[in-house]
């Protein structure tokens, strides 16, 4: 049997390692917000860029359908948590061009948008133009993959 001063030192220990595993999951949601916030509210190219944040971020960031437009535009890939197939997502398409019926390449160039779409990379290929459901565009659960 153990002498109760040994005990309660185990008890505390436990309490101790608790207490710190709560503290550091605590400042590292603070530095993710923190970080949230930095990446979608300035443009930053510090040091640390913002490619680094997306990319080791990636697992715990959640975003609105806003926030994942604008991480594909950054060159990023986005799905989301509640789509079914694996390895789909969305990316930003450009130089996107075609051959038309008279056997000639035809670089498609938009006034609006340029030579750019959204792209779907699904289980059956390559979707170029895709549209975002209601569903899609209300979710707050897109990611970075």
């Amino acid at each position: 049997m153990k002498p109760l001063g040994l005990c309660a030192l185990n008890i505390l220990n436990l309490f101790q390692k608790k207490y710190l595993e709560i503290l550091s999951i605590l400042i590292f949601q603070l530095i993710v917000t923190t970080m949230n916030i930095i990446l979608i509210g300035i443009d930053i190219k510090p040091p640390i860029t913002r490619r680094f944040f997306y990319t080791h971020l990636k697992e715990v960031r959640r975003m609105n359908f806003g926030q994942a437009i604008d991480a594909i535009k950054r060159g990023h890939k986005a799905a989301r948590e509640g789509w079914n197939g694996k390895n789909q997502y969305i990316e930003l398409a450009s130089n996107i061009s075609y051959i038309n019926a008279d056997g000639y390449t035809v670089n498609a160039e938009h006034e609006a948008i340029g030579n750019k779409a959204i792209a779907f990379v699904g289980t059956s290929g390559v979707q170029l133009g895709w549209l975002a459901s209601q569903a899609d565009m209300l979710a707050e659960d897109w990611k970075i993959v």
